[in-house]
């Protein structure tokens, strides 16, 4: 008798690593008609009948060894794998390939399959949405929203992180209601710009009823000068200079060095001595008495409260005298249509125009007073 043997080491493939040998046993015509009997194979090994007196030793998928002494499997437990592989029956595979339960791959369309630990992690990219295990579709500004992540009477809305410039959504008060809109607002004194809802010497902000000589009404600055009286009056601050004392109330009060009283342009009217009579001034100025650097007498021509211009031509009414003149985006500060935002609200804000009335609302991820300055949530207790 003899016998001829031949080895066949298969390849490496993907992530399985295992090895198939193969012996190729032939014996003489004389030998027995069923060359896998006796079993000329190892332990664990398959023989198999390929006819002319050959028989065919081979290791079980997922086994290992020389056929023709012993085979043992690839694998018994997970730690017989490397991390990124799994113990599958005998055989360290891939589990982002496979899944053993359902024989495909575990993660959905367009989902990022991580091997973690012998595990499969499935998730969304950044930009995607769904669920991993089925389908992960492009993320759309609505998905912010959606569920709302906002507390009880608050909306959300798409906005962006100012520092990072990434989507995110934003939580704002319902209208007539204050406070954090991540955790909730409660009812406020009164709706936005609906003054009428607070008393006369009162003016609505952000659903609060406010002292319209505060720095919040006139956009963060003071509404009268320093040195003038500020009196809330018909909901609006009414500036004016203190006795003994003329000039524009919102801006500079200076001593009166004459008494007199003051005539608009155009007007007629009387006053102190000639000075302002007839008035000299411009259309529509106001011609007051007063004196020049020498102390000579002279009349002194202002514009009044909501104009502007040259005083000794035309003074020309102001762009606006209440909110109602301007557009739903812009209030009238200073008799001119301006952004309601710019200084409303605290650090850390959003602040949008309902109806020329800021709405702050602390950023997400920050809580407090969006007045005055908002923290981070998770800073709070220490």
């Amino acid at each position: 008798m003899w016998s001829k043997t031949t080895y066949l080491t298969g390849a490496i493939v993907g992530t399985i690593f295992s090895a198939l040998v193969v012996k190729e046993i032939s014996c003489l015509p004389q030998s027995s008609s069923n060359p896998c009997f006796p079993d000329p194979c190892g332990a664990g090994a398959l023989c198999e009948n390929r006819g002319g007196n050959r028989a065919i030793c081979t290791c079980p998928d997922g086994w290992l060894g020389d056929p023709t002494t012993s085979c043992e499997p690839e694998c018994l437990r997970l730690s017989d794998c490397r991390f990124d592989q799994q113990c599958q029956g005998t055989r360290c595979v891939d589990p982002c390939t496979n899944n053993v339960e359902t024989g495909r791959p575990p993660c959905g369309t367009d989902a990022i399959c991580e091997r973690i630990r012998h595990k499969a992690i499935c998730s969304c990219p950044k930009t995607h949405t769904g669920d991993p295990f089925v389908h992960c579709r492009p993320f759309t500004s609505a998905d912010l929203c959606n569920p709302n992540p906002c507390g009880p009477n608050a909306f959300c809305e798409p906005g962006f992180d100012k520092r990072t410039g990434e989507e995110r959504p934003v939580c704002l008060c319902n209208e007539g209601y204050t406070g954090d809109g991540v955790r909730g607002c409660t009812r406020g004194e009164c709706i936005s710009l609906q003054h009428n809802q607070c008393p006369d010497n009162r003016a609505c902000y952000d659903s609060k009823c406010i002292d319209p000589c505060g720095p919040d009404f006139c956009g963060g600055q003071p509404c009268c000068a320093p040195n003038a009286q500020c009196r809330g009056v018909e909901h609006k601050a009414e500036c004016s200079c203190p006795p003994g004392y003329e000039g524009d109330a919102r801006f500079d009060c200076r001593p009166s060095r004459n008494g007199g009283s003051l005539t608009r342009g155009g007007g007629g009217g009387s006053s102190s001595g000639s000075l302002c009579s007839p008035n000299p001034c411009g259309t529509d100025a106001i011609c007051t008495p007063g004196s020049d650097n020498t102390g000579k007498s002279r009349p002194v021509c202002t514009c009044p409260n909501g104009y502007s211009g040259n005083a000794l031509v035309q003074c020309r009414r102001g762009e606006c005298f209440s909110d109602s003149e301007c557009p739903s985006h812009l209030a009238c500060f200073d008799f001119k249509c301006q952004d309601p935002c710019n200084g409303a609200c605290g650090r850390n804000t959003q602040c949008r125009v309902h109806n020329h009335g800021p709405v702050c609302a602390c950023e997400s991820g920050y809580e407090g007073d969006a007045l005055t300055s908002c923290f981070r949530s998770n800073l709070r207790s220490g």
